[in-house]
């Protein structure tokens, strides 16, 4: 399986982050949410951005 991410991406720290913003950047045609801030080692957040 390939995944393409697209060419451009956002960037933003974990503590500003959430599903619905994941939402308005997918409709917007990005293909990456990079999550700064070094966030620790569980998935719960990435995992929510998924759904």
């Amino acid at each position: 399986m390939t995944v393409e991410l697209g060419r451009y991406g956002i960037w933003r720290g974990a503590r500003d982050l959430n599903p619905e913003l994941a939402a308005q950047v997918e409709e917007l045609g990005f293909g990456a949410i990079w999550i700064g801030g070094s966030p620790g080692g569980d998935l719960q957040l990435a995992e929510s951005l998924l759904a």
